[in-house]
């Protein structure tokens, strides 16, 4: 407990802020369709504030035991590819949609995880079940897992792997939010984003009415997830990891975006994902 405690208020100095790694790994909408929306702003964040060229790892589809439709596949890898097309700063290569290929996404993440110290540190922002991150750090070096950090606002991802039970094709060691700390990574967990971040479509309709045409793909994303609201929870984390706030609104999500300058011309043509 001592452990988690002081590196969180380290965690939350502006130092430590600057300039970590990320990775994100999250679930493509198995059981919920907010990643159509929370995974385009969380990639919005990372580029508005700086740290597109920092984020070193990205799986979705990790829910990847479960068949998923090939309309819900291909809104989430459009969610991932075409964001980064219009925000500026990412490498594409370190993208893996963990259904078609889990094992490249956790050996990935593996690396990543192997790549941390103590001035390297790697924060993991986890949007979806705990499966591919437990894999990824069973399968990395013991004596690096000190120097990740682990974030989750869900109840419900932290044991949905093991609680639910395995789902279709899922085999071998089942991991949880628990299991990750015994593995060796400190565990922040903060409070369920859902009630600070949303908003109905009325608060974020600033993003339709913006002459940039990379916020204008954020409001379409949100359409497309066709909630009864503005759903990008799991934003609140990338937030967090980013600001030491857990305390994000859609006031501070606009101050956050609106801050970055123009990356593309006016005239952007968003492409099919692949």
């Amino acid at each position: 407990m001592n452990k988690i405690i002081c590196l969180t208020v380290l965690l939350l100095s502006p130092t430590i802020f600057a300039g970590p790694r990320y990775a994100y790994s999250c679930d493509g909408n198995i059981h919920d369709r907010d990643d159509i929306c929370a995974l385009p702003v969380s990639l919005a964040m990372l580029s508005a504030s700086g740290n597109a060229p920092n984020l070193v790892h990205l799986d979705y589809n990790d829910h990847f035991w479960q068949t998923v439709s090939a309309q819900e596949a291909d809104e989430t890898v459009s969610a991932t590819v075409n964001t980064a097309k219009s925000w500026a700063g990412f490498d594409s290569s370190v993208f893996f949609n963990a259904r078609t290929d889990v094992n490249a996404a956790v050996a990935h993440l593996a690396q990543a995880i192997n790549d941390s110290t103590a001035a390297n540190p790697l924060t993991i922002i986890a949007a979806g079940p705990m499966q591919t991150i437990g894999m990824a750090l069973a399968a990395s070096k013991q004596s690096a897992r000190q120097f990740v950090v682990v974030i989750s606002h869900s109840e419900w991802n932290d044991v949905h792997s093991k609680s639910f039970g395995p789902g279709e094709g899922l085999t071998g060691t089942l991991y949880d939010w628990p299991d990750l700390g015994v593995l060796g990574a400190t565990l922040i967990h903060i409070k369920d984003q859902n009630a600070n971040i949303n908003g109905d479509y009325a608060t974020y309709s600033w993003l339709d009415d913006a002459t940039q045409p990379k916020l204008k793909w954020l409001w379409d994303r949100g359409q497309v997830a066709a909630k009864s609201k503005f759903d990008c929870s799991d934003a609140g984390m990338t937030y967090y990891a980013l600001t030491g706030d857990d305390n994000a609104t859609p006031d501070k999500v606009k101050t956050m975006l609106e801050a970055s300058p123009p990356n593309a011309p006016s005239d952007l043509k968003i492409l099919p994902g692949p």
